[in-house]
């Protein structure tokens, strides 16, 4: 049993050294920025912490090698941040089209409107305005930029407001106006939406923590009191054991499927004409 045990141990320390790597190593095709993931490293060390202290508790090659792995896939497993992080882009799309609608009607032409915004853009697409901004000060054509803008947001609400701005460059009169502001509203919406999945989402995920720590409460217990699982300390236990938690970790990965978001599919997969 001191084999398995040690072999566990090599497991997590593997699977952390992996994930400290990753996050260590340089972005493909740029080099010079490398920079270390301070997340990522951060991961790594506490899935090793995790596994081995798992280990040392049950005797358990799976008990070490699950504890690792619900470190490191954690995020994914209780998504707060994501869903937070998304509800902020949708909310950033709406601004923004808010402030396309309200601007467009000075006497300003729709490229003006556009730099103007991108000098202070929301938050959450930030970054893509910036870059929107870039290209136009370098001389690329607005139908191209918003083009580009639309690729690079990647959301449908976007990908309408996009595709409308570029068919009417020349039409930015009352009608893009209150086609803005319908998209506008429809985002609205989108956000209330996700506001009221995402409070039942978070019971969901006060469940699944609650029952990943009763579950794990319940195993040191018996381990410690009575000679239960003595029996899946061996290495046929071991295999035995794997069924529930294969089952358990099936139940968890099914969970986060239906709290997800299905967006309806993206609009912009062709580049519009320009009306001339």
């Amino acid at each position: 049993m001191n084999a398995l045990i040690a072999l566990g141990i090599g497991v997590c320390v593997a699977a952390a050294v992996a994930v400290g790597a990753a996050a260590f190593s340089p972005a493909r095709g740029a080099p010079q920025a490398w920079r270390p993931s301070h997340g990522g490293a951060r991961r790594a060390i506490g899935a090793l912490v995790a596994g081995i202290v798992a280990l040392a508790l049950t005797g358990w090659l799976l008990a070490g090698v699950g504890a690792a792995l619900v470190v490191i896939v954690r995020r994914q497993l209780f998504g707060s941040a994501r869903a937070g992080k998304e509800r902020r882009r949708v909310e950033a799309i709406a601004l923004w089209l808010e402030g396309l609608r309200d601007a467009l009607s000075s006497d300003a032409s729709l490229q003006t409107v556009l730099l103007k915004l991108a000098e202070s853009p929301p938050s959450g697409i930030a970054d893509e305005m910036t870059m929107f901004e870039r290209r136009c000060r370098h001389g690329v054509p607005l139908a191209d930029a918003l083009w580009q803008l639309g690729r690079d947001v990647a959301h449908p609400t976007a990908d309408i407001a996009v595709a409308t701005m570029m068919q009417s460059l020349e039409l930015a009169g009352a009608k893009l106006r209150s086609q803005l502001h319908e998209l506008a509203v429809t985002a609205r919406h989108e956000l209330a939406m996700r506001e009221r999945v995402d409070r039942i989402r978070a019971r969901f995920e006060g469940a699944t923590k609650a029952m990943v720590a009763i579950g794990a409460v319940i195993v040191v217990y018996l381990r410690f009191v009575g000679t239960t699982l003595n029996y899946y300390r061996s290495a046929s236990g071991q295999a035995v054991l794997a069924v529930p938690f294969g089952l358990w970790a099936i139940t968890f990965w099914w969970l986060r499927m239906l709290s997800r978001y299905d967006l309806p599919g993206r609009t912009l997969t062709r580049r519009p004409e320009a009306v001339a």
